[in-house]
C-alpha cells in the first residue's frame, strides 16, 4: 500500500453498517482509509466492527491485486509496442511518390515531372475503382443501362 489515495466502498457493507452505531461506523470508515494510505492493520476492539472492517479489508486487498495486475499487462503491451523493429519508418506503395517526396530543392521541371506523375498515380487509382460498366456523370443513364429507375 502507500500510493494510493483511492479505494472501492461497497455498498453490499450498508446491511452490515447499519446494525453498527455511528461512532463504531466512522471507526471503520476510518480504519479503511488508514489501512489503505498506510498499509497497516488498525486496531477496532468492537468485536463485530472487527469483522466487518476484515471482509471490507478481504475486498480492498483483491481490488488492488486486479489494479496491479492490468497495469502489468499494460505495461508488457506497450513494451511490446515499442520495442518493436518494425516500427521505424511507414513504407510507400510507389517508388515514384518516394522520389517526389524525398526531393525538396526541386528545379520548375522537376516539379512539372513530379505533377505528372502525381496525375499518372491519380489515373491508375481512379482506374482501378471506377466501374467500367457505368458511366461516370450521369448515374441515370447508368442506372438505365442496368435496368432500374431514379
Amino acid at each position: 500500500m502507500g500510493k494510493e489515495n483511492s479505494f472501492v466502498f461497497y455498498t453490499k457493507y450498508e446491511s452490515a453498517l447499519r446494525d453498527l452505531t455511528s461512532a463504531q461506523q466512522g471507526k471503520i470508515l476510518m480504519a479503511c482509509i488508514s489501512y489503505v494510505t498506510t498499509g497497516e492493520v488498525p486496531e477496532i476492539k468492537n468485536q463485530s466492527a472487527n469483522m466487518l472492517f476484515k471482509l471490507i479489508r478481504q475486498d480492498i486487498d483483491a481490488d488492488k491485486r486486479k489494479y496491479e495486475e492490468v497495469c502489468e499487462k499494460r505495461r508488457q503491451n506497450v513494451q511490446k509496442r515499442w520495442n518493436a523493429d518494425g516500427y521505424n519508418s511507414i513504407q510507400m506503395n510507389t517508388n515514384e511518390y518516394k522520389r517526389i517526396q524525398t526531393h525538396t530543392n526541386d528545379t520548375d521541371k522537376d516539379k512539372e515531372k513530379d505533377k505528372d506523375i502525381y496525375k499518372g498515380i491519380y489515373t491508375r487509382t481512379r482506374a482501378k475503382t471506377k466501374f467500367s460498366n457505368f458511366e461516370e456523370r450521369d448515374p441515370s443513364e447508368a442506372i438505365s443501362k442496368i435496368g432500374g429507375s431514379l
